[in-house]
C-alpha cells in the first residue's frame, strides 16, 4: 500500500513536470512569435523608410534630369537659331560685297 501510494505520488510528479513542461514551452513560443512579430514589423518600417528615400532620392534626380534635358534643348533650338542669323548676316553680306564689286567695276 505505501508502495502504491509512492508509484501514485511520482506518476503525479511526473505528470505535474509534464503539464508545467507543455505550459513552458507554449508560453515560450508564444513570446518568440511575438518577438519574431516586433522584429519583423521594426524591419519592415525600416525598410518603408529606406524604400521612401530612395524614391525621393529617385524622383530628385530625375527631376534634375528632366531639367537638364530641358535647358539643352533649349540650348541647341537657340544654337540653331543664331545658326541661321548668322548664314542670313552672311548671305547679306557676301550680296554687299557682290554689289560694290558690281558698283567698282
Amino acid at each position: 500500500r505505501i508502495r502504491a501510494e509512492a508509484v501514485l505520488k511520482v506518476e503525479s510528479l511526473v505528470q505535474k513536470v509534464k503539464e508545467d513542461s507543455v505550459a513552458t514551452a507554449a508560453s515560450t513560443a508564444r513570446k518568440f512569435n511575438a518577438l519574431i512579430e516586433a522584429t519583423r514589423d521594426a524591419f519592415e518600417r525600416q525598410l518603408n523608410t529606406v524604400l521612401a528615400g530612395v524614391r525621393e532620392d529617385a524622383e530628385r534626380t530625375e527631376k534634375e534630369w528632366r531639367t537638364e534635358l530641358r535647358r539643352r534643348q533649349e540650348a541647341e533650338t537657340s544654337l540653331r537659331e543664331l545658326h541661321g542669323e548668322i548664314q542670313g548676316l552672311r548671305s547679306e553680306l557676301l550680296r554687299k560685297e557682290q554689289a560694290l564689286d558690281d558698283v567698282n567695276q
